[in-house]
């Protein structure tokens, strides 16, 4: 099937029910996108479970959303990562 009659046929209860990744009876929007972009092939399922992996470990408050707080708490995290990767390199100096 052509990706112009893929994207022009009806959806299905059964294209609702694939796509409800979270199972909550409803499509949110970032459910829709990564169903779509995996069904048109444009990347896999693995590249977008990685990237939901990453938001959700960012995602430190598990709002939902990236925010001020969780940017700030990555910095620390990374700052702090990087300070004892210094300490390390210079005791193996």
């Amino acid at each position: 099937m052509t990706e112009k009659n893929f994207l022009q046929q009806c959806l299905t209860l059964t294209d609702i029910e694939t796509m409800d990744d979270d199972n909550d009876g409803c499509v949110h929007e970032a459910e829709f996108l990564s169903y779509m972009l995996v069904a048109l092939q444009r990347v896999d399922k693995e590249e977008i479970d990685t990237l939901l992996h990453l938001f959700h470990k960012l995602d430190v408050d598990n709002s939902g959303s990236l925010n001020r707080k969780d940017l700030r708490h990555n910095v620390r995290t990374c700052l702090r990562g990087e300070e004892s990767d210094r300490g390390r390199r210079s005791t193996t100096a």
